[in-house]
């Protein structure tokens, strides 16, 4: 098949499946069983230029806080608003670790509970070890603030046997967080709950993980790192009319993943399977804050 031929079906291919009738089968979606979604508030990397549904990018946009109760009530005026009408998302723009990489902000999503004995990162399909960002004030049941903490061995052996004494502890008793500084008042979580990675393991039903997602673990994962390797676009289509060949690649019979080491604090991972992101609204904006946003 001539290369140009074959370039135009595979786009085609990836317009479909954007509108949700595509040649390949229809896209995962989450797991409306088990409840699984993301945490309301929760922050985000995606490698799309796009926001997916339920998100909104980190760009400093004003809410209506009629309109967003919720959210408002997690985030107040800390990133700007006149905590009247509107409230402001925090801008992170400045913080994307390169281009086409950028932070989301979920606006839709379950409820962060700040009971310490829940177990949030299950409820939203985060794994033991998985860094999150959140825009909230405090850290919801089942993450740690990655505050460079030292915990006890015996009340945390899961997370010990990802992450040992990498960040420090004595190894016989304790061990410790990471130490990570907040991302322009964002704080950075570590899950001490949810499920174990695995990376034998093909499938996690309980996983929340869109396509294009990149993820960040103080411990294994079992995505591969995005490190800017090359990938047949024969071999994964769909991942490909998501990311396209923003990261490298010719587009007709290779493309890339964002090389993303030496950017983030933590290793990061870029989900190549999971709920394809539905175009929520348009391409990234540049330039100033938005306006208010309904």
């Amino acid at each position: 098949m001539p290369a140009l031929l074959r370039r135009t079906l595979v786009l085609a291919m990836a317009v479909l499946i954007a509108l949700g009738g595509g040649l390949l089968p229809a896209p995962p979606k989450a797991n409306a069983a088990s409840g699984i979604e993301p945490m309301l508030g929760q922050v985000a990397l995606f490698a799309t230029d796009f926001a997916p549904r339920g998100w909104t990018y980190c760009d400093g946009r004003l809410l209506s806080i009629q309109s967003n109760t919720a959210l408002f009530s997690l985030l107040g005026t800390n990133y700007g608003g006149d905590g009247k009408s509107t409230f402001a998302l925090p801008d992170l723009r400045d913080e994307d670790p390169m281009g086409g990489v950028g932070y989301y902000i979920a606006v839709r999503g379950a409820f962060p509970n700040r009971d310490e004995t829940a177990d949030m990162p299950g409820q939203i399909g985060v794994n033991i070890g998985e860094a999150v960002l959140f825009a909230g004030s405090f850290a919801p049941g089942g993450f740690l603030s990655a505050n460079g903490g030292t915990l006890a061995i015996r009340e945390h052996s899961a997370l010990y046997s990802l992450v040992g004494t990498t960040y420090g502890g004595d190894g016989s008793s304790t061990f410790a967080l990471p130490n990570v500084a907040d991302v322009d008042g964002v704080k950075v979580l570590v899950a001490h709950k949810g499920g174990f990675p695995d990376p034998q393991v093909s499938t996690y039903p309980q996983e929340l993980a869109y396509m294009g997602m990149v993820s960040m673990h103080a411990g294994a994962a079992r995505w591969p790192q995005a490190v800017g390797q090359t990938i047949q676009i024969s071999e994964n289509e769909a991942l490909f009319s998501v990311l396209y060949a923003r990261f490298g690649g010719d587009g007709i019979r290779i493309f890339q993943l964002p090389d993303l080491r030496g950017k983030l604090p933590f290793p990061a991972y870029l989900a190549e399977t999971g709920i394809y992101p539905v175009r929520e609204g348009g391409l990234r904006a540049a330039g100033g804050r938005r306006q208010l946003q309904l």
